[in-house]
Formats: C-alpha cells, structure tokens, sequence
C-alpha cells in the first residue's frame, strides 16, 4: 500500500508538472499574438527576402505569377523614325500627310512651319505599332520626286520591363504584410514605424507603376519625325514663235540701253564736281600756256627774216 501510494503520488507530481508546462508555452504563443511589433520585428529581416520572392501564405502561388522563361518573353520595342521628304506643292503634300496618318489610327504631337525661299514644315506624330511599318512604306506616295530619306532606331525594352515587373510584385506583398501588421498592432509607436514603411513602398510601387505605363505607351505607340520642304524649281520658258523671241529680244536690248543710259547719268552726276574743279584749273593754265606759244611763234616770225 505505501509503494501504492508513493507511485500514484508520484505520477500526481510528473503531470502536474507536464501541465504547468504546457500552459507557460500557451502563455508565450498568446503573447506574441497579442504583440504584433514582436512579430514585425522578428520578421523585419525575412522582408528583403519578400521583395524578390512573396510569401506563399500572403499570395497564393499560382501559374499565372511565374515569370515565363527567357525564350517566351514577347520583345518590347520602341521605335522612332526620322524622315526628311522633298515635295512639288507642300499644302497638297501636308494634306495627304494628314490623311495618312489619320487612316493609320495616328495622331499629331507638334508641328512647326517657316516660309522662306520655300516652305518647309516639321511635324512629330504617333503612330500605333501596328501600324507603323505600313505607314512608312506610304511615306513615298507624298512626293513624285526624288525619295524620302527615312532613320529607323529601335530600343529594345523587354528585360527592364521584366525587371519592374517582378519588382512590382514583391513591393505589393510587402504592402500586403505591412497592412496585416498595422491591423494587429496596438502600440502607436508601432502604428507610426508600420505606416512609414507602408507610405515608402507605397511610393515605390507608384514610380514603378508610371515607369511601366511610360514605357507601354512608347511601345504601343512608335515616334515619327517627319521634315517636309517644297522643291524650288526654275520656270521653263514655253516655246514661242521667231517673231515672239525677235520682240523679246529687242525689248530687253532696250531695257538694257535704258540701264546702260541711266548708269551713264549717275556717273555724270557724280562727276559733274571733279570736273568742275578741273575746269577751273585747267583752263587758265590751258589759256596762258596758248598766249605764250602764240607769243613765241611771232617772236620767231618777225626775227626769222632778218637773221638770214
């Protein structure tokens, strides 16, 4: 009976000593929940981790968030074209450029014009993707002249779009985390450290989010460049008649008398002052030196005779 009661008390001893256990790691577990912060904090490290990889509890692994494999990634291109065109009438051309660009679903960016010795115009437009090769094979029927001079460059934008895509991911699982540690979280310094970190990724997602857009529009919509200028062409005489190119041939032999008559008279006119001045000079000396030689020859006269 002793040894009876020695086991059973005992055994007493070993499970209330199991149970007191078991209720101190309740006691843990309940207070981590009831203190999210110790979590965030436990936790804080495995978030560098989450950028490039989401949680499986938060996000659901499914086909559709795998990346595909290098091979199967469709090219994202953006292309830009520059075009220098020559034309015959430019307001024919420009309309017909209009046209064209609107049949291919484009639109106008800027355009600018100036008029010289002839006109010329700069234009930008946008034009779809898939309709950007059609539209430069219909870049030749503006002009009949000599062909269009056309620059294509392209950017191929696929793996930094792959990149942003994969980084937008990671950033929403962390906003995903973060909002599940503001709703547990019960210290207001534990709500100010979640929210600052929630308003920075946040901030992030939305720069990745415009990047994103940006570069779909370029890609969706290719840059055209177009400089168009009209041809200056000489007029061509029309054939006239023997008698009509005998007129004509006197009127400009006539014209060309009246030029010569009127630059015969602006040298006059500019002259008139020299040769007024060389007038009042010359003639006197001309006078004096002519009654000195006349004076000399009857000298020479009235001795001759009586010399010989």
């Amino acid at each position: 009976m002793r040894l009876n009661k020695r086991g059973s008390l005992t055994l007493i001893f070993f499970l209330t000593f199991t149970l007191l256990i078991g209720c101190s790691s309740e006691v843990e577990q309940s207070s981590k929940v009831a203190n999210p912060n110790m979590a965030f904090n436990s936790t804080e490290s495995a978030q560098t981790d989450s950028m490039a990889k989401p949680q499986s509890g938060l996000h659901p692994t499914s086909a559709s968030d795998k990346l595909p494999p290098t091979s199967q990634v469709t090219k994202k291109m953006i292309y830009t074209a520059k075009i220098n065109v020559t034309v015959k009438d430019y307001k024919t051309a420009k309309t017909k450029l209009e046209e064209l660009v609107q049949q291919h679903d484009g639109y106008m960016v800027n355009s600018s014009e100036k008029s010289n010795k002839a006109i010329r115009g700069n234009f930008t437009f946008r034009i779809p993707q898939t309709e950007f090769d059609p539209f430069i094979k219909d870049i030749p029927k503006l002009t009949d002249s000599a062909p269009p001079s056309i620059e294509i460059d392209g950017n191929d934008v696929s793996e930094e779009m792959v990149d942003l895509e994969s980084r937008l991911k990671a950033k929403q699982a962390m906003e995903s985390r973060l909002l599940d540690f503001m709703k547990k979280a019960s210290k207001t310094e534990d709500l100010l450290d979640i929210s600052n970190q929630l308003n920075l990724t946040q901030e992030q997602i939305e720069q990745i989010k415009g990047r994103l857009n940006y570069l779909n529009n370029k890609v969706d919509f290719s840059t055209v460049h177009i400089s168009m200028e009209q041809a200056v062409v000489s007029p061509t005489p029309p054939d006239q008649s023997l008698g009509k190119q005998m007129v004509e041939s006197f009127l400009v032999s006539i014209s060309r008398l009246g030029a010569f008559g009127e630059s015969l008279l602006i040298f006059l006119s500019g002259a008139i002052p020299v040769l007024f001045v060389l007038g009042v000079i010359g003639v006197p000396v001309y006078l004096l030196v002519r009654r000195f030689s006349r004076k000399t020859h009857n000298r020479d006269a009235s001795s001759g005779p009586d010399d010989v």
